[in-house]
């Protein structure tokens, strides 16, 4: 596999903004690049980053789900953001 395409990114990206946590996004989506190629179409997988933010130990929980390629021959996997769950 070449390339995974977060499809929702912005709705990711705007769901750790909220919870004020946009220095998580990178390491989310490195994460789902890194264990993306270990599941099949239809998988769910969860990405749980740890990190301290003010002081405080964040956990961030991410749900993605994975989508069936149209095009097979295409070297893409494509990912759909699902939810985000904080916990301290």
């Amino acid at each position: 596999m070449s390339y995974v395409n977060i499809i929702n990114r912005a709705y990711l990206e705007s769901e750790l903004e909220r919870h004020g946590l946009m220095d998580f996004a990178e390491e989310l989506i490195e994460r789902v690049i890194e264990n993306v190629s270990q599941y099949d179409v239809y998988e769910k997988i969860l990405i749980y980053v740890v990190s301290v933010v003010n002081d405080v130990l964040k956990k961030v929980h991410a749900q993605f789900n994975i989508l069936e390629n149209e095009d097979e021959e295409e070297q893409v996997k494509h990912v759909e953001f699902e939810t985000l769950t904080l916990s301290e």
